[in-house]
């Protein structure tokens, strides 16, 4: 079940926008989470580096399965 279910978001964009997308959102939350100033900081960048692993992911099972 979860294979089709991954296959079918991977190959609904073949250009892999949405990867890049992930890339870019996941690497700026990066750099955000590396220069935190505080604790609340940090936690925000984890959740947007989250967000972009969400929008990678999917890509991602797509290319092995």
């Amino acid at each position: 079940m979860a294979e089709a279910v991954f296959q079918r978001a991977g190959g609904e964009h073949q250009g892999g926008e949405d990867q890049r997308v992930g890339l870019v959102v996941f690497g700026a939350a990066s750099l955000w989470a590396a220069y935190a100033g505080d604790a609340n900081q940090l936690i925000a960048a984890r959740a947007a580096m989250g967000i972009g692993a969400a929008f990678i992911m999917p890509a991602n099972f797509a290319i092995l399965l």
